[in-house]
C-alpha cells in the first residue's frame, strides 16, 4: 500500500492548508459535511473504492482482514476500523465488494476469519469465495466442460474464465442475473433483498453511494439499443437524449449514483439525487424510436417522447426500494457500453440477452426487471407497438453501466456528497505508476480519452503532472489537499478544500487479461501477510491505519 503527500499552494502557507495527519483544514469552507448525514452527526469523512473487477474486490478484502488483524480486533462490528466513514463511494468490483461485506454476515465471517490466522488466507479464500462461484459455472454448460478441458492443455489461465461465463450461456446472458448469481453464491445476498434492508451492524446508518453510468447519447445515429428482433436486424428499439439547448456537448456517460442511509428502511429517498441537478437540462427528455411492420405500406418509424426528465427526481424516492443485486450490477457493467455500438451491439446483444442493466421509475425490482418484462413482451408480439414505446417513455427507461465509464476511484462521487476528507483505495499494475483513473480528476492530465475531458478535472490544485510526479517518492500515511473545481456534471463545487488519503495496491493480477482465479487468492494472502508481517510496522501502525480509524491532532 502506498500513499503520498503534495506541498501546499504557492499562495498559501503550508501550516495554513492543516498538516496534521487526521485533523481538518483550517481553511475549509464552514458546511461541506456530507449533505446527508448519518444518524451519528458526525463531520463528512468518506471512503471511496476503486473499481477494477475481481481484483476490486480481492484488494479490498485483502486490505481489510489485513488492517483488521492488525488493530488485534476479531470482528469487525466491534473494531473502530470502517467506524469513522460515515459514506462509502464505490464502483466497478468494489460495489460487489461493499454489498457483501454490508449485507452478508457470512462474507463478513470469512474476513474475520482470514484477519484471525494470516497464515492461511489464500486457502481459506479459494475454498469458501473462488471454489463456490467457478462451480456454478462448471455446472452451467457442458459445452463450456470441454472447452475448459482443452484450456487447461493449451493455456491454464483461461480454465475459470471460461467456465464463469458458461453461466451466461446458460441463463441468457444476462449481466444482473449473473450478478444475483454471484452474490447469492459467495455471500448468501439473496436477488431480492432491498437497499434500505437491514445491514450487518457494522454498516448501520452509513451512505453508501455506489458510483454507475447513465448512458445518454445525444444523437439518433448513436443511440442504446433497447431491443432487436431476433430473426430481423432492422426492427430495433433505441433511445437518446434531447435537449432545448444542446450547445454545451453532454457527456455520452453521465455520472450516476445510486445510493441509500443503510438502515433507513424500503421508502426512504436515496441518499443523494440520481443524476446531478446541474448537469443534464430539466427540459431534456428521453426520446424512444422504434419500426413497427405495416401489413400494405410497409415499416413505419415510430417515436414517442417522455416527459422532461427534471434529474430524473422520481428515482430518488424508489432507490432504497430496489435490489440490491440490480443496483450492484449497474455500478459493474463494464460490458454494458456494448449497447452503444452498432457491431458490438450485432455481436454481443441478442434479444435475450442484456449486459446493460435498464433502469426506470417503477418501484422495487421493477426498477430493473420491469423493463426486462416489457422488451420480452415485443420479442413475443414480434413487432413494435406504439403502446410499447408510450409505455417505454412513461417509465423513462435508460441504461445504466459501470461506473468506470465516468469515474472509477469513487472519489467524485464522495467529494460531491461534501467530504471533506476522503479516503481513496486505488489499484494499479505497477508500482511506479499513478493510476490514470487518480490522474485525471486533475488539471493537465494528457491521457484522457475524448469522452473523459467533458468530466473533468474535478480538482484545480495540484496539477496531474505534480500528482504524477510525486507518486514515484509516496510515502504512506500523507495526505493531499486538493481544491476543487465548479464541476456541474458530478455536482461539486468550486474553491472547497479536500483532504486525500491514497492507498494504491500495486499487483501483477491484471484486469486486463483473463485470469486464474486462484490468483485472486493469492492476492488476499498478499495482502494480508504484507500488512501482518511487513518489516516496517511504523507504517502500518502509524500512516496507514490512521487513514481508517483516525488519528488525535
Amino acid at each position: 500500500p502506498r500513499s503520498a503527500q503534495v506541498s501546499a499552494p504557492p499562495q498559501r502557507a503550508a501550516a495554513d492548508m492543516g498538516q496534521c495527519n487526521g485533523c481538518q483544514p483550517p481553511c475549509c469552507p464552514e458546511g461541506d459535511e456530507l449533505r446527508v448525514t448519518s444518524s451519528s452527526g458526525r463531520a463528512g469523512t468518506a471512503l471511496a473504492m476503486h473499481g477494477a473487477g475481481f481484483r476490486s474486490l480481492a484488494a479490498c478484502t485483502g486490505l481489510v482482514a489485513g488492517l483488521l488483524a492488525a488493530l488485534g480486533d476479531e470482528r469487525l462490528e466491534h473494531s473502530a476500523l470502517l467506524g469513522r466513514f460515515d459514506g462509502i463511494s464505490t464502483g466497478g468490483g468494489s460495489s460487489l465488494f461493499f454489498a457483501s461485506l454490508a449485507f452478508s454476515q457470512r462474507f463478513v465471517g470469512l474476513v474475520q476469519e482470514l484477519a484471525a490466522d494470516p497464515s492461511s488466507v489464500g486457502k481459506k479464500f479459494k475454498k469458501d469465495w473462488v471454489a463456490p462461484w467457478v462451480a456454478r459455472g462448471v455446472k452451467a454448460n457442458p459445452f463450456a466442460k470441454i472447452f475448459a478441458r482443452i484450456s487447461r492443455h493449451v493455456n491454464p489461465t483461461l480454465t475459470e474464465d471460461i467456465l464463469l461465463w458458461s453461466y451466461f450461456w446458460k441463463d441468457g446472458y444476462t449481466w444482473q442475473r449473473c450478478v444475483e448469481t454471484f452474490l447469492q453464491t459467495t455471500a448468501g445476498i439473496d436477488a431480492s433483498l432491498m437497499m434500505g434492508s437491514e445491514p450487518c451492524e457494522w454498516a448501520k446508518h452509513k451512505i453508501w453511494i455506489a458510483g454507475s453510468s447513465m448512458l445518454a447519447p445525444t444523437s439518433k445515429e448513436k443511440g442504446v439499443l433497447l431491443w432487436r428482433h431476433e430473426k430481423n436486424d432492422t426492427d430495433k428499439v433505441v433511445y437518446y437524449v434531447e435537449g432545448p439547448d444542446f450547445d454545451r456537448r453532454v457527456p455520452t456517460h453521465l455520472p450516476a449514483r445510486l445510493s441509500v442511509v443503510l438502515g433507513a428502511g424500503p421508502d426512504a429517498s436515496a441518499a443523494l439525487p440520481v443524476i446531478s441537478r446541474r448537469g443534464l437540462q430539466d427540459e431534456s427528455t428521453l426520446v424512444f424510436v422504434g419500426c413497427q411492420k405495416g401489413k400494405q405500406s410497409g415499416a413505419q418509424k415510430l417515436s414517442q417522447r417522455s416527459e422532461a426528465i427534471h434529474g430524473f427526481m422520481q428515482s430518488d424516492s424508489i432507490i432504497a426500494s430496489c435490489p440490491v443485486a440490480g443496483v450492484v450490477a449497474a455500478s459493474a457493467a463494464a460490458a454494458g457500453g456494448a449497447a452503444m455500438e452498432p457491431l458490438a451491439s450485432d455481436l454481443l446483444l441478442p434479444a435475450d440477452m442484456s449486459l446493460c442493466p435498464l433502469f426506470c421509475n417503477a418501484d422495487g425490482s421493477e426498477a430493473f426487471s420491469g423493463v426486462t418484462k416489457l422488451l420480452q413482451g415485443l420479442q413475443d408480439m414480434e413487432d413494435v407497438r406504439k403502446e410499447s414505446l408510450e409505455h417505454l417513455a412513461r417509465l423513462q427507461v435508460r441504461g445504466l453501466v459501470d461506473a468506470g465509464y465516468s469515474d472509477s476511484t469513487g472519489i467524485c462521487h464522495a467529494v460531491s456528497a461534501g467530504a471533506k476528507e476522503v479516503t481513496a483505495i486505488l489499484h494499479s499494475d505497477c508500482l511506479a505508476s499513478c493510476p490514470g483513473a487518480l490522474l485525471k480528476l486533475f488539471p493537465g492530465y494528457t491521457g484522457s480519452e475524448p469522452a473523459d475531458k467533458l468530466l473533468f478535472p474535478v480538482f484545480a490544485y495540484p496539477s496531474a503532472d505534480q500528482v504524477d510526479a510525486d507518486f514515484v517518492d509516496f510515502e504512506v500515511g500523507s495526505i493531499y489537499l486538493a481544491r476543487t473545481l465548479d464541476n456541474p456534471w458530478f455536482d461539486i463545487m468550486q474553491d472547497r478544500i479536500v483532504k486525500l488519503n491514497i492507498v494504491c495496491i500495486a499487483s501483477k493480477v491484471s484486469v486486463r487479461q483473463l485470469k486464474d482465479f486462484d490468483s485472486f487468492g493469492d492476492l488476499v494472502q498478499d495482502i494480508v501477510q504484507a500488512l501482518v508481517n511487513t518489516d516496517r510496522p511504523d507504517i502500518v501502525q502509524s500512516s496507514l491505519l490512521p487513514m481508517f480509524v483516525g488519528s488525535a491532532c
